[in-house]
Order: structure tokens, then sequence, then C-alpha cells
């Protein structure tokens, strides 16, 4: 995942601040900073799957491609 996408994600479920004290950072409740850590997780354990399916995957730190 890009940090765009990241970003884009972030923007659906937190809040960002254009003015004042917190100007420039994402803020959020407990209950939406929830949300979005469990869609990131969720997210990142479909990338495992999808990569474990296609035998694309990272073995301490080194990307290895298994040939089926």
């Amino acid at each position: 995942m890009t940090d765009e996408q990241i970003f884009e994600i972030a923007s659906n479920h937190l809040h960002y601040d254009v003015d004042g004290d917190m100007a420039g950072q994402f803020r959020a409740e407990s209950h939406e900073l929830l949300k979005f850590a469990r869609l990131m997780y969720n997210k990142g354990k479909g990338e495992e799957i999808r990569r474990q399916k296609t035998g694309i995957g990272y073995v301490n730190d080194v990307l290895f491609v298994d040939e089926f």
C-alpha cells in the first residue's frame, strides 16, 4: 500500500486540521481511531493472504517469489 493510499483512507476516517493548534495533522476520537486501525489491519491481512496464495512474500526482510 502506498503512502497516498494510506492518507486517502485516513482522510475518510480521521479529521485533518487545516488551521488552529493542530494544523496539518490528523486527529480522531477513540472510536474513529479504532475503526481506522482495524481497517488498516484487515487490509494488511488481506494482502498477506493474497501474497501467500501467489507465493510472494518476505522472509527475514527479503522478498521471495515461490515458483509453483
